[in-house]
């Protein structure tokens, strides 16, 4: 019958409208798409649900993502006030035929924060809050951003409590857990997925799943650090937290940009027996010189006597009475880093920051080796003289290391540094410059290297030359995270720029989508779920909270 009124619409069209078959049955298509797009808003409105589309005034306003350079006009912008409501809606989604991107701070690296034509689910619209519990724990809403949830965790606890996050407070937690997330915590803390015990979230057939030791540890393996949007749309993190109430040693050391001092840097920080209190990057203050500096978790004192026994030279620019030093709390450590301005009334971890807006996009590459080859480190020195062109090493190594390597799907956990390379400007020639060679500086390094990971966090379908896109992003965890896809979307409906694809029939032990007991896949991921429990469980048997 579908078939029958298929072609009878194709047939009317091109009478009225004198068409040829062709452009009916296109125009047919657009016309499918726009029932299809109407039934879904209907639906979710139906269901009490809040709604954005074109024909709303705030349309606009709530489309946007933090990059210019990868805007998106979805159908609409759901605005769900619970994970009930967020699985209403994907049910809805699903009934038409209509794609969903969740969306939590809207910072996708290569636009996973929208897309055209497809139902945009707004977690951070209402869907914020973060609840200490009295364990240590802290239990946060899937649309946080990462400075909401540690300041509402600063004031919960008299400012003593925190957990690890990055250098941009208006990034979502989420987005930010799933891929790793590193900062100036990290040495010490972990990552923010290490700091994870449980998840819930919204599957693509709107079913409400969780995952912990007890329950789908295979599927919570997948989450930490396995990339944002595969799998579910998470609602709901449960971490554990960090006790900053000693404060924090920022110091800082601004010298000039020649590969010398670069190496001395990478060769200092490397080593794998430093202090896990102190992490240090190194990027570019400016065109000429470099900036070389970090946190200490601990006073000034302290922190003076860890660079003198550190390993840094004696004499000459990276001695140690070079550095500036200033112990200051958790929450003024996050506010230094920013580099952006809040206006003086506002608080800076909750400020949106929209004026900060741009073109940019990120370029990453994991360091194994503190040796990086003259060659590479000369056309860094030159990119940071392109306008618009950043680069940063961030610190690696510490409570990073320590966690077993199988049990998350992270694939650089053994990294001693991550290559940061950013384009960035408020213009968009400046900023397209700056990204063609930031892919030729990329183009440069991984010939130099001969290996390539990359931070999953700045997913990048633009790397001259490089043939298997999954493998740099998902490393060796590959196998298991399309295992893992076959059994948690086994039909692919959750989008993200570079897929984790499917498993062989062969792995899964069935043609049909899913994935089929005792075979390969299931042996993979039964063997990941079991890593993972094993160490949620050693987090949690430490208490909910950590700290120097």
């Amino acid at each position: 019958m579908r078939g029958l009124i298929a072609t009878y619409m194709t047939c009317l069209l091109a009478i009225c409208y004198g068409n040829t078959q062709q452009q009916a049955q296109n125009g047919l298509a657009s016309l499918r798409r726009r029932l299809a797009t109407d039934g879904a808003v209907k639906c979710i409105r139906d269901a009490g649900i809040s709604i954005v589309t074109g024909s709303d005034d705030d349309y606009d306003a709530a489309r946007k993502v933090f990059s210019k350079e990868t805007e998106a006009w979805p159908t609409a912008i759901v605005e769900p006030a619970s994970t009930a409501q967020v699985a209403a809606a994907v049910k809805c989604a699903n009934t038409w035929g209509v794609r969903v991107i969740p969306r939590c701070g809207g910072h996708g690296n290569e636009g996973e924060s929208g897309a055209t034509a497809a139902i945009t689910i707004d977690l951070q619209s209402k869907m914020t809050k973060a609840t200490l519990q009295a364990d240590g724990f802290v239990v946060v809403q899937g649309g946080s951003t990462a400075g909401m949830a540690v300041n509402n965790l600063l004031q919960a606890s008299n400012n003593s409590l925190a957990f690890p996050i990055g250098q941009r407070p208006v990034v979502g937690l989420s987005g930010f857990a799933l891929v790793g997330g590193f900062g100036l915590s990290s040495r010490l803390g972990g990552l923010a997925s290490d700091n994870v015990v449980a998840v819930k979230g919204v599957d693509h057939a709107g079913k409400v799943v969780e995952a912990s030791a007890n329950k789908n540890p295979d599927l919570l393996w997948a989450l930490l650090g396995g990339g944002g949007g595969n799998l579910i749309i998470v609602t709901e993190w449960t971490l554990r937290t960090m006790n900053v109430s000693s404060g924090i040693t920022v110091f800082t050391n601004i010298v000039p940009m020649v590969a010398t001092h670069v190496q001395t840097y990478l060769n200092w920080t490397s080593n794998p027996t430093m202090n896990r209190r102190a992490t240090i990057k190194c990027g570019t203050a400016n065109t000429t010189h470099i900036s070389v500096g970090g946190w200490f978790f601990g006073s000034v004192q302290q922190t003076l006597f860890f660079l003198q026994n550190s390993g840094l030279p004696k004499t000459g620019a990276l001695a140690v009475s070079n550095f500036q030093m200033s112990h200051m709390s958790y929450f003024d450590a996050l506010v230094n880093q920013i580099g952006w301005a809040a206006p003086q009334n506002a608080n800076p971890l909750l400020y949106k920051y929209l004026d900060e807006m741009s073109f940019y996009k990120y370029k990453s590459m994991a360091v194994f080796n503190a040796d990086v080859p003259e060659a590479s480190l000369n056309a860094l020195m030159a990119y940071a003289k392109v306008p618009g062109g950043v680069w940063e090493f961030d610190h690696f190594g510490g409570a990073i290391a320590s966690v077993p390597a199988a049990a998350t799907a992270l694939p650089f956990r053994k990294a001693t540094h991550m290559l940061v390379m950013r384009a960035n400007s408020k213009n968009e020639t400046i900023a397209l410059n700056a990204l063609k060679q930031a892919s030729r500086l990329l183009d440069t390094l991984v010939t130099n290297t001969g290996r390539y990971l990359a931070y999953t966090g700045f997913i990048d379908t633009d790397v001259p030359g490089l043939v298997n896109m999954r493998s740099a992003f998902y490393g060796d965890s590959l196998t298991a995270l399309q295992c893992a896809n076959a059994k948690y979307d086994p039909r692919d409906k959750l989008y993200t720029p570079i897929m984790l694809g499917m498993p062989s029939s062969a792995q899964t032990g069935q043609a049909a989508p899913g994935v089929k007991a005792k075979s390969p896949c299931a042996t993979l991921l039964g063997a990941k779920g079991k890593a993972t429990a094993a160490w949620v469980k050693q987090l949690m048997a430490g208490g909910g909270t950590f700290g120097p």
